[in-house]
């Protein structure tokens, strides 16, 4: 079910549905504000299970740790590209950003499944040369 957001004014009205693309953009943007409130914990709660069973969630806290000392918080962030399919599953949205971090700049992959006007975090990448040394 999609969420609809209606305007009215005088006689003119319309009627806003999401797309794929401004759904997974919003729950980046969520994603976001949570890093940099460090609730690395919270973030890994509101994943589905393919992202639960890839990572445990101290892994996941421990390794959102790295990358903010590493290259800070987020300072911005803008959408190079973007892909929404639609599965048997149900809708995927993949996007991908580049990052303004404190410290240095990344790129970072996103996917998301979809259901109704809520994304859920499926799969996460983050690239940077700070982060990719050992």
């Amino acid at each position: 079910m999609l969420a609809f957001t209606c305007f009215s004014a005088a006689a003119i009205s319309a009627c806003f549905i999401p797309s794929g693309r401004e759904i997974g953009e919003g729950a980046a943007v969520q994603f976001h504000n949570q890093f940099n409130r460090e609730r690395y914990r919270e973030i890994y709660r509101q994943t589905n299970d393919i992202f639960k069973n890839s990572v445990s969630e101290d892994d996941f806290a421990v390794r959102l740790k790295i990358v903010r000392l590493r290259i800070g918080a987020v300072k911005q962030s803008n959408l190079s590209s973007w892909q929404v399919k639609d599965t048997p599953a149900g809708k995927i949205i993949s996007l991908q950003f580049k990052t303004e971090f404190t410290e240095e700049d990344a790129v970072e992959d996103f996917v998301f499944a979809v259901s109704g006007d809520k994304a859920v975090l499926q799969g996460y990448k983050i690239s940077s040369p700070l982060l990719d040394r050992k």
